[in-house]
């Protein structure tokens, strides 16, 4: 996107596009835009160097933009990692094993 560069993607609010671009122009952060498919709309997904994430960070605090991300690591599930080795895991086990056969005898 932004000729080889290691890009930062990120998205914002529909309402707030356009005082993203100015402040990205007036502060000389180059970025871009796709556009959608089969319209020649633009979407709301933003691409800009790693090189200007401090300064990006500095306008985003200053204007009160709020980014969204759709790569953060382990967000989707908030479950902890179950862990074999865990006395929780086995335990369960256990206790689903002996429910059976309590089942299985009556």
């Amino acid at each position: 996107m932004l000729n080889g560069v290691e890009e930062f993607k990120f998205y914002i609010y529909e309402d707030q596009v356009f005082f993203l671009e100015k402040a990205l122009l007036d502060n000389s952060i180059k970025f871009h835009n796709e556009l959608e498919l089969g319209s020649n709309t633009r979407t709301n997904k933003y691409y800009i160097k790693n090189s200007d994430r401090l300064e990006f960070d500095e306008i985003c605090k200053e204007n009160k933009f709020e980014i969204f991300l759709d790569s953060l690591p382990e967000i989707e599930t908030r479950y902890p990692k179950l862990n074999p080795n865990s006395y929780h895991f086995i335990s369960i086990i256990l206790f689903i094993i002996i429910i059976i056969f309590i089942i299985a005898v009556i």
